[in-house]
């Protein structure tokens, strides 16, 4: 090992240390909302259960045999996913709390309904931007993409079965023996308090620019004929700042040189070629990533808006829905060139999972608001916000919280991944509770305005009254 590669090593070493603080916040949050241990811990436990059983089924069953640092970064989002989920579920399950049910399991069954569709949209749009990754013929990104589309699948069914089963638990055994226990403890100590006061009275948390050099030095192999010739040349570009245009661009004009020089040479030295090494291939890779991002980004935003009509089942809201996830996208992108970072694998990907990562907190504001039994927009609003926003906000802390850390790593691949995270979080709770709930006031379809279910009553309701005046007629 050289010396380079020991102290990237250590280095790495030192960041997982960061990424270890991350997962500790999260856990700390989560505890913090949930006021209970119990539920937090199993909480925890399900999801890194999850990614144990997506990393068997994408082994075995899918046999990928590729697994990289983008496959380690996934789960820090499906920690993320699933405390987000964590807390639509119990928030839900507080507020059934505040209305009498007939037995425990009517509670439970309108909790469940209340949040299990809105946990099934915004897992399956964002498995469906992970999963438009699949499409690359890069490995790297093709294989993290199926990757986590498996394990939002997963962490989604080991949420709806496993984690009601932790609520049900902790409300019936644990929560009432500890209200019991304490009970007893402040029965305790007032009968204590009374003794002794009784008895008072009778008597307790790389660049390193080459400088412009050209070197020819010819490789001769010693003996009877020369075997192979080559020319050296060491450039002054840069990959890590050339784009691929000009990239591809010099390469084509190396190549009509080495055709032009080639064709002036005997016919014994016209089967020379150039060869770029690793920069050259660079730049090739470069326009695959591109066109992969901006595919990635376009497929997303389909898909998104698709999953979103057939699941809120109103064009209105599921248009101005998809108008917040592709403001949302604008800024992510808008950050990169401002930053200074040129299209890189990581970069490539990252644009492809903004769509994804984007679209949870304005889905479910938008299941709140059509979930209300108001009718007017207002009424709805304000029911969308009560049920929805304290549990969007937690989520986006969460991620917030654990991208924080990933700012201070020193390698590049982990700050660049926690910069992209905290303004995809950022823009997107800005966005979910700024401009949609806005827009969702000031437009929102009120009645049936909209309404899918709606229209096609009407379109049969017309067809057949046009059918019935004709064979009247």
């Amino acid at each position: 090992m050289t010396l380079f590669e020991h102290d990237v090593a250590e280095q790495a070493i030192k960041d997982l240390y960061l990424a270890g603080g991350s997962v500790i916040f999260i856990f700390c949050y989560m505890w913090f909302h949930t006021s209970s241990l119990w539920i937090t811990v199993w909480s925890v436990i399900s999801i890194l259960s999850s990614f144990l059983a997506t990393n068997l089924f994408y082994r075995v069953i899918l046999d990928f045999r590729y697994f990289g640092f983008f496959h380690v970064l996934s789960l820090f989002i499906i920690l993320g996913i699933g405390a987000d989920d964590l807390f639509v579920f119990y928030d839900s399950w507080r507020a059934t709390g505040l209305t009498s049910y007939p037995s425990l399991a009517h509670r439970l069954s309108s909790a469940y309904r209340k949040s299990t569709l809105s946990m099934f949209v915004t897992s399956v749009t964002t498995m469906a931007a992970f999963a438009s990754t699949a499409l690359t013929p890069l490995l790297a990104t093709k294989s993290f993409g199926i990757f986590s589309a498996l394990l939002i699948i997963i962490d989604y069914i080991s949420m709806i079965l496993f984690f009601p089963t932790i609520v049900i638990f902790y409300h019936v055994k644990i929560k009432k023996c500890c209200t019991n226990c304490c009970s007893c403890c402040l029965k305790n100590t007032k009968e204590s308090t009374q003794i002794t006061d009784n008895l008072i009275d009778n008597d307790f948390c790389q660049n390193e620019v080459t400088e412009t050099v050209v070197k020819k030095q010819p490789d001769v192999k010693v003996g009877n004929k020369i075997k192979s010739l080559g020319i050296k040349l060491i450039l002054t570009i840069n990959p890590l700042t050339t784009g691929f245009k000009d990239g591809i661009t010099l390469v084509e004009a190396w190549e009509d040189f080495m055709i032009e020089q080639k064709s002036t040479m005997p016919a014994s030295l016209q089967g020379g070629f150039q060869v770029g090494w690793k920069i050259w291939h660079w730049f090739y890779v470069q326009r695959v990533l591109y066109e992969n991002a901006i595919m990635g980004i376009l497929l997303g935003l389909s898909l998104t808006t698709i999953i979103l009509l057939i699941s809120i089942q109103n064009i209105i809201t599921s248009l101005l829905a998809s108008v917040t996830i592709a403001m949302v996208t604008i800024c992510v992108i808008g950050v990169i060139p401002l930053l200074g970072w040129k299209l890189g694998v990581l970069v490539s990907l990252n644009m492809c999972l903004v769509v994804g990562l984007s679209v949870d907190y304005v889905v479910h504001l938008a299941e709140g608001y059509t979930m209300s039994k108001h009718k007017d927009r207002k009424s709805r609003v304000q029911d969308s916000l009560e049920t929805m926003a304290t549990s969007v906000y937690s989520g986006a802390c969460t991620t917030l919280g654990a991208s924080v850390f990933m700012l201070f790593s020193q390698i590049i691949f982990f700050f660049q991944f926690g910069i992209f995270m905290f303004f995809t979080i950022g823009f997107s709770i800005l966005f979910s509770l700024g401009l949609f709930i806005t827009l969702m006031g000031t437009i929102g379809p009120e009645n049936d305005t909209g309404d899918i279910k709606a229209i096609f009553r009407k379109l049969r309701h017309f067809v057949l009254n046009r059918s019935t005046h004709c064979v009247e007629t």
